[in-house]
């Protein structure tokens, strides 16, 4: 049964014949019901598919600061998916042609692109030649060089590291860890970091934590 809420020409909700009302993110939907047609996903369509769950899967571990980040106004659209149609077009290194081979291997032939990968923007600025070098074991120094002050680069603003473990697939966070006046700081990762394939993006926020900038892509020096 449909239902009326704002009288004769309101939008109808729930069913009416093969139609079905909704509202999604703020806009109201009319839809047919789903029908499975039985065929299997191309393997094309499975690359796609493979490649939307590596993306979103990347980035769901950094929400935080994709929402901070990728802000919108727009109703049908969330800060989720400004990231990832951002991050989309130059997010993959593709070992094969796409159009022509066919592979059932995903993981060994598609790979993220780590350094094209932005989990932030805005306009606070980014470090000034920033760098990660190891100090010993898995503790590390990630460390940038002065420059001139600024409303979006101020001393105070507050320095964030993100690391990527890309061996165990998971992300570890050191949140305003220090001012960019300090000019760096040093952190610990778990032992079992040790050798493996890491990944570290830097980004400033003002002292209030309102405003954001972009994230910058490191490797260890």
């Amino acid at each position: 049964m449909g239902i009326q809420k704002d009288g004769l020409l309101g939008f109808v909700y729930g069913k009416v014949g093969p139609s079905i009302g909704r509202r999604y993110r703020g806009i109201n939907m009319l839809t047919g019901p789903y029908e499975y047609n039985g065929r299997p996903f191309t393997n094309k369509q499975m690359i796609q598919q493979y490649k939307l769950g590596l993306l979103n899967g990347f980035l769901s571990y950094f929400s935080t600061e994709t929402k901070r980040g990728f802000r919108t106004s727009s109703k049908s659209k969330t800060s989720a998916n400004v990231a990832f149609s951002y991050n989309h077009p130059n997010a993959f290194i593709v070992n094969f042609d796409e159009d022509g081979t066919t592979i059932t291997d995903f993981a060994t032939q598609i790979d993220l692109n780590y350094p094209k990968l932005v989990l932030s923007r805005g306009d606070i600025f980014e470090a000034n030649c920033p760098a990660i070098t190891l100090v010993k074991d898995v503790t590390y120094k990630c460390s940038w060089l002065p420059s001139p002050q600024s409303d979006f680069n101020r001393a105070t603003d507050m320095a964030t590291l993100l690391v990527w473990d890309d061996n165990e697939g998971k992300s570890i966070h050191f949140k305003s860890q220090a001012t960019r006046g300090s000019l760096g700081f040093n952190f610990t990762l778990p032992d079992e970091t040790k050798n493996h394939e890491l990944h570290f993006y830097l980004l400033f926020s003002n002292e209030s934590g309102k405003l954001v900038g972009d994230t910058t892509y490191l490797s260890i020096y």
